[in-house]
């Protein structure tokens, strides 16, 4: 069954829907990123064969999440959710991308690699804090806590799976290829959003609680809701 909307005792829009078709494209997301985290370090150990500096690697790319996680957080409640989204993933994807080029490219891979590793999960961790801020508008309050823990759930997988998948495919074509493969994922979900621009604006989520039952088109204040809590969309 999905979330319901508890206002008047009637069931709403299908939010519980809408929040399991987010939350799967998150989780795609998601192991996208646990393959990424996996391969940069196997990188590392490819081109110089240091554990010491594989491991490094890897604690650099854990940074963001020990000092900004909560810094993050507040902005998303503050900023664009949906700018603040795209924004991060497009410059994650670039950033992702800029160092299987270098490889290929026989330039200075590790430099590379050092220079990028915090940039790239800053902007992950930003990415993620937008689509957490959204899940509240989407599922509303009533239901937040029955949301997150199917969230955590949901989304603890992609990082027990994303681990193994990145050492088969690190053998099959290559850490470089690896994440060659993985950038794009980032700046696709930025078309999942654009039926929202049009009919959605910050005013419509303050419309009154009559006009929301009225309301039936793209400007309805849950189908803004929904629209906006879609990864790559915000108020």
């Amino acid at each position: 069954m999905g979330f319901a909307n508890r206002a008047g005792g009637r069931a709403g829009p299908p939010a519980g829907r809408d929040f399991r078709v987010v939350l799967g494209g998150q989780a795609v997301s998601a192991l996208g990123d646990a393959i990424s985290i996996t391969a940069m370090p196997l990188l590392v150990l490819v081109l110089t064969g240091s554990g010491a500096l594989m491991g490094v690697v890897g604690a650099l790319q854990l940074v963001p999440d020990l000092l900004l996680g909560l810094p993050a957080g507040a902005l998303a409640d503050r900023w664009d959710r949906r700018r603040m989204m795209q924004r991060a993933d497009a410059g994650r994807a670039v950033l992702t991308l800029a160092i299987p080029v270098v490889h290929w490219l026989d330039g200075p891979t590790m430099a590379a690699i050092l220079l990028l590793a915090v940039p790239i999960n800053v902007l992950r961790l930003v990415s993620d804090a937008g689509f957490t801020s959204a899940v509240p508008s989407l599922v509303g309050r009533e239901n937040l806590a029955r949301a997150s823990s199917t969230m955590e759930a949901t989304l603890s997988v992609p990082y027990i799976v994303g681990p193994a998948a990145a050492g088969v495919l690190v053998v099959a074509i290559g850490p470089a290829s690896v994440l060659a493969i993985d950038a794009p994922r980032s700046r696709s979900r930025r078309s999942r959003c654009r039926s929202c621009d049009a009919g959605c604006g910050p005013s419509a989520g303050t419309a009154t609680a009559g006009a929301a039952g009225r309301a039936s088109g793209p400007t309805s204040p849950r189908a803004c809701a929904s629209c906006w809590a879609t990864p790559g969309c915000g108020p």
